[in-house]
């Protein structure tokens, strides 16, 4: 509390000019925030280099707009799709990992968590904020299908700077996340929980 109460001193205490200054530096400490999971020493390096096409494309057009436009941004950007491997998630169930399947049993596709946990930890929710990991897993499975065009082996449907959705990779049925089930199809399967988080 008393953090708080230096800071509103402060603040009242600076001219214009300075409160300008202090606006620009807090959004550049958010844009910060945001961005530094891609600029850690362990990223590869093509994201390294797309680290400022995310900066440019999802967070500094929506830094100072509302809160869900920037989280689709970022959450749908090809650089945050590559970096937590959303690109390789597979539903289990969905048409291509059966044909997969069929071909080779000994072949299992799965669905990858990172983009799940980071938004409902990192980017939403926060940590110890009630959510579970049945619920992590179900949001995961909703978000399958998303992923970034041409990227893949065979995959030329689309421009590799776009993020698109594919499904055939979408996990089918319905998904429970923090008590509240999403029956809807596709895409919006994963947009629905995200807008509640949002």
């Amino acid at each position: 509390m008393t953090q708080r109460r230096e800071i509103i001193a402060i603040l009242r205490g600076i001219t214009p000019d300075e409160s300008v200054d202090v606006c620009r530096a807090l959004i550049e400490a958010g844009i910060t925030m945001i961005e530094v999971p891609l600029n850690s020493p362990e990223a590869f390096r093509s994201i390294e280099q797309a680290s400022k096409a995310f900066e440019r494309d999802a967070i500094r057009p929506h830094v100072l707009g509302r809160f869900e436009d920037m989280l689709f941004a970022v959450e749908r950007h090809p650089a945050m799709l590559i970096y937590l491997n959303q690109v390789t998630s597979v539903g289990p169930n969905s048409p291509r990992a059966e044909r997969i399947e069929a071909r080779n049993p000994d072949r299992k596709l799965g669905i990858n968590e990172n983009l799940g946990r980071d938004t409902m930890e990192l980017h939403t929710l926060g940590v110890r904020s009630g959510y579970t990991q049945a619920d992590v897993t179900e949001y995961s499975r909703a978000l399958t299908g998303w992923t970034v065009g041409g990227y893949g082996p065979g995959e030329n449907d689309g421009n590799p700077d776009d993020f698109i959705f594919r499904p055939e990779l979408h996990e089918p049925g319905s998904r429970t996340v923090m008590g509240k089930r999403y029956g809807q199809p596709g895409e919006k399967q994963a947009t629905a929980p995200t807008l509640r988080m949002s």
